[in-house]
């Protein structure tokens, strides 16, 4: 008999699988700005279905996936998905090229900011700028001790944006997309730093970034219980891991970024009896190589 969590694993790979044939289906690329984003749409979507898993899990496995149908719309003939408006004049435009050469750390919620506090501190103590780029107010207050620049996230909505395709999706995710192509256009950070890796709006900021030659580095957070779609194929120029072993694992999936086995950013707790993390690594799910274009 399948176990629950042959089950689960199975469900996460079928998924995996049906959206990569909805994505096939498309006959045209997914362009923001110029810049394939189909990865960070599949890995959007995704995320979005997996409320599908009790579903899958009683009614009839990969047959339940298989009645469901993703509502893409037909792209116009001829249209694709980029940003078409004049930004020159742009009231923010002036605000974020201050922060030119900056050193860019990307952290969505108080968690993953303070994840990443030993980074800002390492480079405010060199004497490197450090801007905060979120979407929460709930700041540490470690931030303000360190003099750390939050830039708060405000999504633009802009009627020069057209979407076709797998854009019309989401006017939020379309809106997001936009503003942060011009967050990072403008701002030209030295290099982008975030964390975990899996999340959507991170591996965008990476696709950006390394088109334009900017250095994406994502720090691992956790470990999931298996390798599953959302830590597949990430598009970041390299991946900071808290040893060998896990740099291996996560590399066979990502073959295009650089995994560096640097050790934990902060000590673990050792109070108490806890002297060691362990994991428990049963599943090695098989997976699809999604194409990425190569970037230096």
């Amino acid at each position: 008999m399948t176990s629950s969590d042959d089950r689960i694993v199975r469900f996460h790979d079928e998924l995996t699988a049906w959206l990569d044939r909805q994505l096939d289906a498309q006959s045209e690329k997914l362009l923001w700005g110029h810049r394939d984003v189909a990865r960070a749409v599949f890995n959007y979507l995704w995320y979005s279905h997996l409320q599908l898993r009790e579903g899958y899990m009683h009614h009839g496995g990969k047959d339940y996936l298989d009645r469901i149908t993703l509502n893409i719309p037909t792209p116009p003939d001829g249209h694709r998905a980029m940003i078409e408006s004049d930004l020159a004049g742009h009231p923010w435009r002036g605000t974020l090229e201050a922060f030119h050469d900056h050193i860019l750390v990307y952290a969505d919620n108080p968690r993953h900011i303070r994840h990443l506090l030993p980074v800002m501190r390492f480079f405010k103590d060199r004497e490197q700028p450090v801007v905060l780029l979120t979407r929460t107010e709930d700041l540490p207050d470690e931030v303000a001790c360190e003099q750390i620049r939050p830039l708060y996230f405000t999504p633009m909505i802009s009627q020069a944006v057209t979407t076709s395709g797998l854009a019309g999706i989401s006017r939020e995710l379309a809106a997001f997309t936009h503003t942060l192509l011009c967050y990072i256009q403008w701002m030209r950070p030295k290099a982008m730093i975030c964390c975990d890796g899996c999340q959507t709006q991170y591996q965008l900021a990476a696709i950006y970034c390394r088109r334009l030659g900017i250095p994406a580095i994502c720090c691992q957070l956790g470990w999931p219980g298996f390798i599953h779609a959302g830590f597949r194929q990430l598009p970041y120029s390299h991946f900071l891991t808290w040893g060998e072993a896990f740099s291996v694992l996560l590399g066979e999936a990502s073959p295009l970024t650089g995994f560096h086995a640097i050790g934990r950013l902060e000590p673990v707790d050792s109070q108490g009896s806890h002297d060691a993390i362990t994991f428990s690594c049963r599943h090695r799910c098989s997976y699809r190589r999604r194409s990425i274009t190569p970037a230096s």
